[in-house]
């Protein structure tokens, strides 16, 4: 019995000791919330648990930054945000690959038009010069040859004459060299003419 007569004070220090403790806890959380709170309070609990003015503003800034902290942990308004923007580089991702994907597609698509476009033309081309030729040689073969006498005939000198009419030395040489001309031309134009031109012999 003598023992539990002596622990029996202790105990009630202990519960008052833990009491204040705990009072002190919830005054320095009153101030973090930014609560107003008695200062008379503020001192008797400062005294009770041993502390100063400045370890509570330390531990009511240290709880107030707690806090906060706990409450951002909870909005999920950032981290909502950051799936939103994650969605939205997904999307732009995929739009991306898509309009790469349709403009390789639409280089494809034109160069081969173009490349075809060129052998077509290069074809078309080759065909008119080979159409023209047949022709040529068709008419020159079967051509009058007192066309190509007569047109041997005003060549011979013709070239001095030309050279001698841009002189201009002699003005009666000119007109004789543009009538040489015209000559020849109008005997191109008789063996390039069917009927005309043909040999009849």
């Amino acid at each position: 019995m003598t023992t539990g007569t002596k622990a029996q004070p202790a105990d009630e220090l202990a519960k008052l000791a833990e009491t204040t403790e705990t009072r002190y806890r919830e005054l320095i959380t009153a101030l973090a919330r930014g609560e107003s709170v008695d200062q008379q309070q503020i001192l008797q609990l400062a005294s009770a648990t041993g502390r100063n003015l400045s370890m509570m503003r330390t531990h009511r800034d240290r709880l107030a930054a707690r806090i906060a902290s706990a409450e951002q942990l909870k909005d999920e308004t950032a981290t909502e945000r950051v799936r939103e923007s994650q969605a939205s580089a997904e999307r732009g991702e995929q739009e991306l690959a898509q309009a790469r994907a349709k403009a390789t597609k639409m280089v494809a698509d034109a160069t081969e038009a173009c490349e075809q476009a060129k052998a077509d033309y290069a074809a078309a081309f080759s065909e008119a010069q080979r159409v023209l030729d047949d022709a040529r040689r068709t008419l020159a073969e079967s051509a009058d040859p007192a066309i190509d006498r007569e047109v041997t005939t005003l060549r011979k000198g013709h070239g001095l004459q030309q050279l001698e009419a841009a002189k201009g030395h002699n003005p009666g040489m000119r007109v004789q060299v543009a009538e040489k001309g015209a000559a020849m031309r109008s005997l191109a134009e008789r063996k390039a003419d069917p009927i005309d031109g043909m040999d009849w012999t």
